[in-house]
């Protein structure tokens, strides 16, 4: 261990320094622009307006679940939370072996 290692600022990397009554401290620097370009965010969410249906649904045509992106909030491709945390419990399982 180093008593005063070199490390690179954070400023720029989704924080940035604020100066209030002489002193400087980080505060975090919240995005201000989409989490993602247009074409990915139309990946992850549909835009169904009363029921999302296969022939429709850009979420179902590629074989998605529907996201909380989604225009509908409470369709029924929407994953359960019970089924989310098999997806997971599954996942582990196969990093194990």
């Amino acid at each position: 261990m180093e008593s005063n290692p070199q490390v690179p600022s954070p400023v720029g990397k989704g924080w940035k320094m604020e100066v209030e009554e002489n002193s400087e401290h980080l505060v975090i620097h919240w995005m201000d622009e989409q989490p993602a370009p247009e074409a990915i965010l139309d990946l992850l969410a549909c835009n169904c307006a009363r029921k999302c249906e296969l022939a429709k649904c850009t979420c179902m045509a590629n074989g998605l679940k529907c996201t909380d992106m989604c225009r509908l909030q409470d369709c029924e491709n929407q994953a359960s939370v019970n089924q989310e945390d098999e997806e997971v419990e599954s996942e582990d399982e196969t990093d194990i072996e």
